[in-house]
């Protein structure tokens, strides 16, 4: 039986997988992060844009060629961390992939917890082969901000085991 909650997760994800936010290469990003999955031929650039000091995204980005799990999830990862700093954004990077790593048979998620809307992606987890998807984009994520960190610039990553 699909419950309420099962249909609002499955709206959430439709609608960004559909129509993307914060899709396009902006202008003056100070990190750029390549990244691909080649186990599923998923590609997502994550592009940010730091305030002046460095120390909040002030805008972030991302362009791919990926699956509707991925791009979902780029696209709620953009909206996620826009306007936090890059320890907000660590933190909520590392609460995303402890919640999609969870057993499949522990409780969903909860949309009115701390990662707000993010929880539609926990049934994912269900879908061991599908947990790569969603943690593309934040894995590329944790690499930018680990750049961000040292001044900013470009790198590539591949996600091979999760």
């Amino acid at each position: 039986m699909i419950s309420q909650d099962d249909e609002l997760y499955k709206e959430v994800l439709l609608d960004h997988a559909r129509h993307p936010r914060n899709y396009g290469v902006p202008s003056h990003p100070n990190v750029i992060v390549e990244s691909e999955n080649p186990q599923c031929g998923d590609e997502i650039t994550l592009y940010l844009i730091l305030s002046e000091d460095h120390s909040t995204i002030s805008s972030s980005h991302f362009t791919g060629q990926a699956c509707a799990i991925c791009t979902a999830s780029a696209s709620m990862l953009t909206t996620k961390i826009r306007n936090i700093t890059l320890q907000a954004a660590e933190l909520t990077a590392k609460q995303f992939l402890s919640m999609i790593k969870r057993p499949p048979d522990a409780p969903s998620a909860d949309l009115s917890g701390p990662l707000g809307s993010l929880a539609a992606l926990d049934g994912v987890r269900k879908f061991p082969a599908r947990v790569k998807c969603a943690a593309l984009p934040w894995r590329a994520l944790q690499q930018a901000l680990q750049q961000a960190s040292t001044g900013g610039g470009t790198s590539s990553l591949e996600i091979r085991d999760e």
